[in-house]
């Protein structure tokens, strides 16, 4: 019977630790779900779907964990393919985290120190959900400003906030933000 030399040896245990590792490292912990760009955002967990925004691309998708938020979770990010930095987030947090949503949203953000509320809080009702709708903008150094439009819906404990980011002169990637947003269905 030939012997085993102790480099076939070190090779067999080798490979037991590579198997060891690999069975280790594929815990059955939650991924977040693929990014899939497409004519239709769905989040099946929160019972949701709005129309995408033609040549848009997904950046962001997850899942929201058990219990409580004690953050804000992006549920969902959109950006155009352009130099203007378009951008659609769909937000979600807990109503007690964030209880003024207006001054919530006001906070600095999207590399913004100073947003600056413009206009009242304005209703909306899309597919019978009722939301409220605010407006926000920045001077950008170029002179042209960039907008937040804040759209938010409370269900039961929570906020979801539809954040709709571009600068004021980028009318039509507005204009398709607004009608992603109109076109909003709740499942439940």
């Amino acid at each position: 019977m030939p012997r085993i030399t102790s480099h076939w040896r070190g090779t067999r245990l080798l490979a037991l630790w590579v198997l060891v590792g690999l069975d280790l490292g594929c815990s059955p912990s939650p991924l977040a779900p693929a990014l899939r760009t497409g004519p239709v955002y769905h989040h099946k967990q929160l019972g949701f779907r709005f129309l995408v925004p033609e040549g848009w691309k997904q950046q962001a998708n997850s899942n929201l964990p058990e219990g409580g938020l004690d953050k804000e979770i992006c549920l969902t990010k959109f950006r155009v393919p352009s130099t203007k930095g378009a951008s659609l987030e769909v937000l979600c947090f807990d109503r007690s985290f964030a209880p003024d949503i207006a001054k919530y949203h006001a906070e600095p953000s999207q590399g913004v120190k100073d947003w600056q509320l413009d206009g009242e809080v304005t209703d909306l009702d899309v597919e019978g959900a009722t939301g409220e709708c605010l407006s926000l903008t920045a001077a950008l150094p170029d002179g042209d400003k960039r907008t937040k439009n804040v759209t938010y819906f409370i269900r039961g404990d929570r906020v979801f906030s539809f954040v709709a980011i571009s600068t004021e002169s980028d009318l039509k990637s507005r204009e398709e933000m607004r009608r992603a947003v109109r076109s909003l269905v709740w499942e439940q």
